[in-house]
Protein backbone atom coordinates (compact mmCIF):
# COMPACT_ATOMS: atom_id res chain seq x y z
CA UNK A 1 0.00 0.00 0.00
CA UNK A 2 1.20 3.40 -0.42
CA UNK A 3 -0.18 6.96 1.09
CA UNK A 4 -2.96 6.95 -1.66
CA UNK A 5 -4.19 2.90 -0.84
CA UNK A 6 -6.72 3.89 1.20
CA UNK A 7 -9.82 1.37 2.48
CA UNK A 8 -12.98 4.16 3.79
CA UNK A 9 -15.73 2.39 5.50
CA UNK A 10 -19.35 3.10 4.37
CA UNK A 11 -19.98 6.68 6.40
CA UNK A 12 -22.68 6.97 9.04
CA UNK A 13 -22.71 5.11 12.20
CA UNK A 14 -25.33 5.70 14.59
CA UNK A 15 -23.31 5.13 18.06
CA UNK A 16 -24.76 7.78 20.69
CA UNK A 17 -22.45 10.49 22.59
CA UNK A 18 -20.47 8.34 25.29
CA UNK A 19 -20.79 4.69 23.61
CA UNK A 20 -17.61 3.26 22.28
CA UNK A 21 -17.47 1.80 18.75
CA UNK A 22 -14.41 -0.18 17.95
CA UNK A 23 -12.07 -1.19 14.88
CA UNK A 24 -9.51 -4.09 13.96
CA UNK A 25 -7.39 -5.02 11.32
CA UNK A 26 -4.79 -6.86 11.14
CA UNK A 27 -1.70 -5.87 9.08
CA UNK A 28 1.59 -7.46 7.91
CA UNK A 29 4.00 -5.02 7.10
CA UNK A 30 7.27 -4.80 5.41
CA UNK A 31 10.29 -3.24 4.18
CA UNK A 32 12.00 -3.53 1.15
CA UNK A 33 14.01 -0.16 1.17
CA UNK A 34 13.88 1.59 4.93
CA UNK A 35 12.83 5.42 4.57
CA UNK A 36 15.51 8.30 3.93
CA UNK A 37 13.55 10.14 6.76
CA UNK A 38 11.17 8.79 9.56
CA UNK A 39 7.97 7.97 7.71
CA UNK A 40 4.41 7.51 8.77
CA UNK A 41 1.11 7.02 7.90
CA UNK A 42 -2.37 5.79 9.47
CA UNK A 43 -3.29 2.08 10.14
CA UNK A 44 -6.25 2.90 11.30
CA UNK A 45 -8.36 5.96 11.73
CA UNK A 46 -12.03 7.35 12.90
CA UNK A 47 -13.09 10.47 11.22
CA UNK A 48 -15.90 12.86 11.62
CA UNK A 49 -17.61 14.74 8.71
CA UNK A 50 -15.09 16.89 8.47
CA UNK A 51 -12.23 14.19 6.90
CA UNK A 52 -8.58 14.49 8.15
CA UNK A 53 -9.40 17.56 9.89
CA UNK A 54 -12.26 15.77 11.76
CA UNK A 55 -9.80 13.01 13.42
CA UNK A 56 -11.25 11.36 16.70
CA UNK A 57 -8.24 8.76 16.94
CA UNK A 58 -6.12 7.15 14.90
CA UNK A 59 -2.88 4.46 15.18
CA UNK A 60 -0.48 5.23 13.03
CA UNK A 61 2.60 3.18 11.59
CA UNK A 62 6.34 4.90 11.93
CA UNK A 63 9.42 3.54 10.13
CA UNK A 64 12.62 4.91 10.94
CA UNK A 65 15.60 5.03 8.41
CA UNK A 66 16.95 2.13 9.67
CA UNK A 67 13.20 0.16 8.77
CA UNK A 68 12.23 -0.78 12.35
CA UNK A 69 8.03 0.04 12.46
CA UNK A 70 6.25 0.82 15.66
CA UNK A 71 2.82 1.36 16.14
CA UNK A 72 1.82 5.23 17.39
CA UNK A 73 -1.48 5.96 19.67
CA UNK A 74 -2.66 9.89 17.85
CA UNK A 75 -5.55 11.64 19.45
CA UNK A 76 -6.16 15.06 16.56
CA UNK A 77 -2.23 14.74 16.74
CA UNK A 78 0.22 12.59 18.88
CA UNK A 79 -0.66 12.45 22.16
CA UNK A 80 2.34 12.27 24.96
CA UNK A 81 2.32 11.16 28.83
CA UNK A 82 0.64 13.85 31.04
CA UNK A 83 -1.44 14.91 28.81
CA UNK A 84 -4.14 12.55 29.42
CA UNK A 85 -2.41 9.55 27.60
CA UNK A 86 -1.48 6.26 29.95
CA UNK A 87 1.03 3.66 27.98
CA UNK A 88 1.36 0.30 29.59
CA UNK A 89 4.96 0.69 29.47
CA UNK A 90 5.75 3.99 30.31
CA UNK A 91 7.05 5.36 27.32
CA UNK A 92 6.84 9.14 26.28
CA UNK A 93 4.78 8.52 22.91
CA UNK A 94 3.65 4.78 23.82
CA UNK A 95 5.52 3.35 20.62
CA UNK A 96 4.84 -0.22 20.29
CA UNK A 97 7.76 -2.12 18.39
CA UNK A 98 5.94 -3.71 15.17
CA UNK A 99 8.34 -6.97 13.93
CA UNK A 100 8.52 -7.18 9.97
CA UNK A 101 6.87 -9.64 8.13
CA UNK A 102 4.57 -11.20 10.57
CA UNK A 103 0.86 -10.81 10.89
CA UNK A 104 -0.46 -8.10 13.63
CA UNK A 105 -3.96 -7.57 15.25
CA UNK A 106 -4.43 -3.64 15.33
CA UNK A 107 -7.82 -2.35 17.46
CA UNK A 108 -8.64 0.98 18.27
CA UNK A 109 -11.36 1.83 20.47
CA UNK A 110 -12.97 5.38 20.61
CA UNK A 111 -15.89 7.18 22.82
CA UNK A 112 -16.57 10.44 22.17
CA UNK A 113 -17.37 12.62 24.64
CA UNK A 114 -16.76 16.05 25.79
CA UNK A 115 -15.61 14.99 29.04
CA UNK A 116 -14.90 11.57 29.09
CA UNK A 117 -13.72 10.36 25.96
CA UNK A 118 -11.46 7.54 25.43
CA UNK A 119 -9.32 6.42 22.44
CA UNK A 120 -7.34 3.36 23.07
CA UNK A 121 -4.90 1.35 21.24
CA UNK A 122 -4.41 -2.83 21.68
CA UNK A 123 -2.06 -4.40 19.86
CA UNK A 124 -1.87 -8.25 19.15
CA UNK A 125 -4.59 -8.27 22.18
CA UNK A 126 -3.03 -6.12 24.72
CA UNK A 127 -3.96 -2.66 25.17
CA UNK A 128 -0.84 -0.72 25.08
CA UNK A 129 -2.07 3.16 25.05
CA UNK A 130 -4.94 4.36 26.54
CA UNK A 131 -5.78 8.25 25.94
CA UNK A 132 -8.91 9.98 28.29
CA UNK A 133 -10.40 13.61 28.01
CA UNK A 134 -12.11 15.27 25.69
CA UNK A 135 -12.66 13.60 22.27
CA UNK A 136 -14.64 16.08 21.32
CA UNK A 137 -18.60 15.87 20.44
CA UNK A 138 -19.09 15.03 16.87
CA UNK A 139 -19.90 11.31 16.32
CA UNK A 140 -17.61 9.12 14.07
CA UNK A 141 -18.71 9.03 10.39
CA UNK A 142 -16.40 7.13 8.67
CA UNK A 143 -13.35 4.83 9.35
CA UNK A 144 -9.65 5.16 7.04
CA UNK A 145 -7.71 1.77 6.98
CA UNK A 146 -4.72 2.47 5.31
CA UNK A 147 -0.64 2.61 6.14
CA UNK A 148 2.04 2.49 3.40
CA UNK A 149 3.90 5.98 3.00
CA UNK A 150 5.12 8.29 0.05
CA UNK A 151 8.35 8.65 1.70
CA UNK A 152 11.39 9.33 -1.03
CA UNK A 153 12.82 6.62 -2.12
CA UNK A 154 11.47 4.21 0.34
CA UNK A 155 9.85 0.63 -0.09
CA UNK A 156 7.74 0.30 2.32
CA UNK A 157 4.31 -2.02 2.73
CA UNK A 158 1.43 -2.45 4.68
CA UNK A 159 -1.39 -5.52 3.77
CA UNK A 160 -4.55 -5.26 5.73
CA UNK A 161 -6.68 -8.50 6.42
CA UNK A 162 -10.21 -9.03 8.03
CA UNK A 163 -10.94 -5.61 8.88
CA UNK A 164 -14.09 -5.23 11.17
CA UNK A 165 -16.14 -2.66 12.87
CA UNK A 166 -18.29 -3.05 15.72
CA UNK A 167 -20.52 -1.25 18.69
CA UNK A 168 -20.43 -3.50 21.16
CA UNK A 169 -17.02 -4.82 22.05
CA UNK A 170 -13.58 -5.49 20.72
CA UNK A 171 -14.01 -7.33 17.64
CA UNK A 172 -13.64 -11.51 17.51
CA UNK A 173 -10.68 -12.56 16.15
CA UNK A 174 -10.91 -14.32 12.77
CA UNK A 175 -13.25 -13.87 10.27
CA UNK A 176 -16.70 -13.43 10.84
Amino acid sequence: ATSADWFISPVGFAVALGSPIFARTYIFPWVETAPSAIAESYLVQAQTTAGDAGMIGAIAIRYDTSGTAVARLYRGGPVIVGSGLTCTEGQNQCDVPLSLGVHHRIDLKVVVSATVGIVEMRVDGTARATYSGNTGTVLVYKWVFAGGTSAPNANVYVVHDDMMVTDTAYAPDGKT
